[in-house]
């Protein structure tokens, strides 16, 4: 437990994405908590949506209007290709933007909050003993795995 730390703040001081280094803890996080819970059907939008995810460069919000004065949200999820009632939009760096449902957000959210705590680790912000870093980092895969599963933050 104590390489955790060494392995984040060395091999990932000079990476923007803590998920572009060749340690082996991070490639192991990335290819069994990261690419599962960000794969959708729609692979086009897949790639753009962890890329920018990756670049801490995507923005999440609740739809606060529904669609055309209709009093209805939209019901098709651009990232899962199906018909699921849409209460969030995405919008990507090159303003691409896309309505999506509450579990295709909750699996974004997952995965951003891992990615926030693992730079903020790069960037010497957290100051706390390696073993605690190390269960937070657990935490937080296990938050993937529950939302890649459909499990939403507030269900015990």
């Amino acid at each position: 437990m104590v390489l955790v730390g060494r392995v984040l703040r060395g091999s990932i001081a000079n990476s923007q994405s803590p998920l572009r280094s060749k340690s082996e803890f991070l490639q192991r996080l990335y290819n069994e908590d990261v690419v599962p819970c960000m794969t959708f059907p729609n692979l086009n939008l897949t790639a753009k949506v962890l890329e920018a995810v990756e670049a801490n460069s995507l923005s999440m919000s609740p739809i606060v209007f529904p669609k055309e004065g209709s009093g209805e949200l939209p019901k098709h999820c651009a990232l899962f290709e199906s018909a699921l009632i849409c209460q969030f939009k995405v919008t990507l760096e090159d303003c691409t933007t896309m309505e999506i449902s509450q579990l295709a957000r909750n699996r974004i959210a997952a995965t951003c909050e891992c990615l926030n705590y693992l730079r903020y680790i790069c960037e010497g912000l957290v100051k706390a003993h390696h073993n605690e870093v190390f269960w937070e980092i657990m935490k937080r895969r296990k938050k993937m795995s529950l939302a890649k599963l459909g499990y939403s933050p507030d269900e015990d």
